[in-house]
């Protein structure tokens, strides 16, 4: 990357390699280890600077390279999200009902999804 903003570039995506580790949400797994039937998904990065001057990296998957029913269940495409006023109410609930939080983690909680298909990201840790 040629840039001046190069190293606020590398913090955020080494910013979200970390979030992802801390929630071991993938492993490396070396090429000659996947089995040869595998079909591994690659992936890219999308890197945005925001409004407020932070630099923020995710990384995505490269999800049309899947096949409708052959690498994942069309029945489970979709995201769990929420709005603003929701999770006031369930934060709220939580101090009167001393609830136990176990994850509250906004700029990662796309990261904690529960996904049925066998997940090879090897990909992801070969960019780092």
């Amino acid at each position: 990357m040629k840039t001046a903003d190069k190293p606020r570039w590398d913090l955020a995506v080494k910013e979200e390699h970390e979030r992802m580790v801390s929630m071991n949400l993938w492993k490396a797994i070396p090429k000659d280890e996947v089995p040869k039937e595998a079909k591994v998904i690659t992936t890219t990065w999308a890197m945005k600077k925001k409004a407020n001057g932070r630099f923020r990296a995710r990384v995505n998957a490269r999800g049309f390279m899947q096949v409708d029913g052959e690498n994942y269940n069309p029945d489970n495409i979709s995201s769990p999200a929420t709005n603003e006023a929701t999770t006031c109410v369930v934060l709220v609930l939580s101090v009167i009902f001393c609830w136990k939080k176990l994850l509250n983690d906004v700029k990662g909680a796309y990261l904690c999804g529960n996904f049925q298909e066998e997940a090879n990201l090897h990909e992801v840790a070969r960019r780092f």
